[in-house]
């Protein structure tokens, strides 16, 4: 029952005689170096034990399962230690953690208590939790015996190499390494063999003296010898017969978990199976001389044990038991058959092509590079006290033959060191919460960070997230910025005190303008309504009432049919009012003017002028609405960037420059309108309502000319409210301005609405 071999010690592997690695095919029963799996130079090597390099991603495994994103590596100082300190930085980092530290021992008398103290010191000045060794025996005792008081407790994650911080405890340290973890190789059951060890006694052997020694340094006591006396028995006190190994602590001897001592009997089952499974293929191919040929020029022991110097400590002690060999590596001879090698070969293929069950009923077979399967445990370590110990198996890492990972845990069973309440947590930051983006620091590894608020707008759902993610269009961020909620719908609708507010302005002046033409209908014989020219008034009237009524189009949910007449319908039908009043200004001056003698105007004077002027007017407005339809019409749209939270439905005028020359165009109208109105306001009052218009056209520029700015400052329902107030505010301006003083005489002076008191002199502009 051979202690665990030194797996880092690869050298002395590498140095096997020559004969050893070109005429013989080798099972190893410790060699985890990757080195091995070069078949150009060792094309027969077969190992029981996994590859090394899968040992770094198990453990880069189980650090990802814990979130140990934050450790150290403790390595040795030599070809072994070094690359594994390498593999598992990148296997670390490339599952997202970092190592905060790589310190490498260097072995005695290399180094010294300083250099010790330093790389103690170092371990210690971290905040880390969870420290990994990969150091052989040689290199771990005596910085362990030398910086025992200088180390924390931590969760040390002992590599396959490592598993002989274990016996520490029965040393110095074993509350240091309790609640650790260990990653070994597969464990496994060997019928029969604990039995045989509780029953051992040196006397039951022929060949005693292999465990007088082992006998001695366990039980403290003299053995008796097979001549009556006791060996050392000047040193100790005789033993009283009665002791076996049932009395000690197989954790510390592997004679319960079977760890090291499956390997080797994995090993020796596999040179068994192949070479039964050549023979039998020489046996059954119909050579009856086979048998005996193998008989007689291979003998039972040519599948060499070697009997050189390599040895191997036994039960922890310095017995030499010739039967084992250093490094774990059982070697099987050339057997060469009639001096060709054929049967070195042939072995080799029957090697290669080995599957077969053990008796934990485990499948051992060998791939192209002389792996088995890949199997790890994962052990937790658990010190009750300095002489009670116990190794639980808590999990398990294995590689499918399709290269799928299997990781396995049981967090529950494992029992963390007293200093730790619950599950170790090992991080250089602290994890960030949801809602927080990780920021990295600069010129630190990308495990220390800082957390920083996601922005509006934006969100985190899970913790350690290192960007935000932006909520959909329709949807913003709640206060803790940790999931996306819908936006508040906004527009101006029927519903809300301002849309209710501008409703009912609308409506009130609709149904007054609708009144003023009802009575210019009315009125229509009358001489104060055919003196201002009927049929435009009609016109002018119904042009007002049709902007009011445009209003509409701007208050409720914007669609596609209101985006696209709101600004063109009231673009064309203010035009028409503004032209129908430019036509009332010039009738008024070409009526005047046609009276003098001489006068060439009095063929204009009639209705043809006015229909001409508003539909010339008119058809420009017209114009410009088709081609901004045509290229660039309106259409509905949201606006999420205003108001935070919000979603604003609103009519995207398609082209800015469309829509100001649309309003420029109504602009330059009422400015020729004004232009005329203020020549035409000295005419004789009989005729003139031209100060009026005036008057009215200065209220159009007032009202737009404060409506630029203000649309343009304001956003959302806001901005819709601002055009709707200027069309209501403009066209009032019109409406009160032009008709009310006519209405005003209509209705309460009636005596005044005659053709005779209009043609006097009497008659002046206020009192119209």
């Amino acid at each position: 029952m051979p202690e665990q071999p030194r797996y880092s010690q690869t050298m002395p592997i590498l140095s096997l005689p020559r004969r050893w690695i070109q005429g013989s095919s080798q099972v190893s029963y410790g060699a985890m170096d990757p080195i091995f799996n070069d078949r150009h130079r060792f094309l027969s090597f077969y190992r029981t034990v996994p590859n090394e390099i899968y040992e770094t991603r198990a453990i880069a495994r189980l650090l990802k399962h814990f979130g140990w994103t934050w450790v150290g590596i403790l390595t040795s100082e030599d070809e072994s230690g070094r690359r594994a300190g390498e593999e598992l930085e990148r296997d670390i980092t490339n599952s997202g953690g970092c190592v905060a530290f790589l310190q490498r021992l260097r072995k005695p008398p290399y180094t010294g208590w300083n250099e010790m103290r330093q790389i103690a010191e170092t371990m210690s000045g971290y905040s880390v939790n969870v420290v990994i060794v990969h150091c052989s025996r040689a290199y771990m005792d005596p910085f362990l015996i030398w910086s025992l008081k200088e180390l924390p407790a931590k969760v040390w994650i002992a590599s396959a190499i490592s598993s002989h911080l274990k016996d520490f405890i029965y040393h110095l340290g074993g509350n240091l390494f309790n609640g650790s973890l260990e990653i070994s190789i597969p464990k496994g059951q060997i019928p029969g063999l604990t039995d045989f060890l509780y029953s051992v006694k040196p006397l039951n052997f022929s060949d005693y003296s292999i465990f007088v020694e082992f006998w001695v340094i366990t039980f403290r006591c003299a053995p008796a010898l097979p001549d009556g006396t006791f060996a050392y028995e000047s040193f100790f006190p005789r033993c009283k017969g009665n002791e076996t190994m049932r009395m000690l602590d197989l954790f510390r001897y592997d004679a319960y978990n079977f760890y090291i001592t499956y390997s080797v009997y994995t090993a020796v089952y596999a040179a068994a199976h192949a070479l039964h499974n050549m023979i039998s293929a020489k046996a059954n191919s119909g050579h009856s001389s086979v048998s005996e040929s193998l008989s007689k020029d291979f003998q039972p022991w040519q599948i060499i044990l070697d009997y050189s110097a390599y040895s191997v400590e036994c039960l922890n002690t310095t017995l030499r038991i010739s039967q084992y060999k250093s490094n774990g590596v059982l070697a099987m001879d050339a057997l060469r058959i009639a001096g060709d090698g054929k049967l070195v070969c042939k072995l080799h293929h029957y090697m290669q092509n080995l599957h077969f069950k053990t008796s934990s009923g485990d499948e051992i077979y060998f791939d192209f590079g002389g792996d088995p399967p890949t199997r790890f445990d994962i052990s937790s370590w658990i010190y009750y006290d300095l002489k009670n110990a116990t190794r639980i198996k808590v999990g398990s890492f294995q590689i499918n033959p399709s290269g799928e990972e299997q990781f396995v845990i049981d967090d529950r069973a494992i029992h963390w060191h007293p200093n730790f309440k619950e599950v170790p947590r090992s991080v250089c930051s602290e994890s960030c919460p949801p809602g927080y983006r990780k920021v990295p620091l600069e010129g630190q590894p990308i495990c220390c960070y800082a957390c920083a608020l996601c922005p509006e707008g934006e969100i985190t759902n899970k913790s350690d997230m290192p960007n935000c993610l932006t909520c959909p269009e329709d949807q913003w961020s709640n206060q803790k910025r940790d999931s996306c909620i819908q936006r508040v719908v906004e527009f101006l609708s029927y519903e809300d005190l301002l849309g209710v507010t501008l409703t009912s302005i609308t409506s009130l002046f609709s149904l007054l303008t609708a009144a003023v033409l009802g009575i210019f209908i009315k009125y229509s014989n009358t001489p104060l309504v055919r003196a201002n020219n009927r049929d435009l008034s009609y016109i002018l009237l119904l042009s007002l009432m049709l902007c009011f009524l445009c209003c509409f189009l701007f208050i409720g949910r914007p669609s596609k049919t209101s985006c696209l007449l709101r600004q063109t319908a009231f673009g064309i039908i203010f035009t028409i009012a503004v032209s129908s009043v430019l036509a009332k200004t010039l009738t008024v001056i070409i009526a005047f003017n046609a009276t003098k003698p001489g006068s060439k105007l009095k063929k204009w004077v009639g209705p043809r002028l006015s229909i001409f002027v508003m539909l010339g007017c008119s058809l420009g407005e017209v114009v410009i609405c088709t081609v901004w339809l045509l290229l660039a019409a309106p259409f509905p749209d949201t606006d999420t960037k205003s108001e935070i939270g919000k979603m604003i439905l609103q009519c995207n005028e398609g082209s800015v420059a469309a829509f100001f020359a649309v309003v420029g165009y109504v602009g330059f109208l009422a400015l020729i309108s004004f232009i005329v109105a203020s020549i035409a306001r000295k005419l004789p009052d009989t005729f003139n309502e031209a100060q009026f218009i005036t008057f009215s056209m200065l209220v159009f520029f007032s009202v737009w000319v404060s409506f630029i700015p203000a649309y343009l400052s304001t956003k959302g329902r806001y901005m819709v409210a601002v055009e709707i107030f200027a069309i209501l505010t403009s066209s009032s301006g019109l409406l009160g301005c032009i008709f009310i003083p006519k209405v005003y005489f209509i209705l309460l002076r009636p005596e005044l609405n005659t053709k005779d008191y209009l043609m006097g002199k009497q008659v002046n502009t206020w009192d119209l």
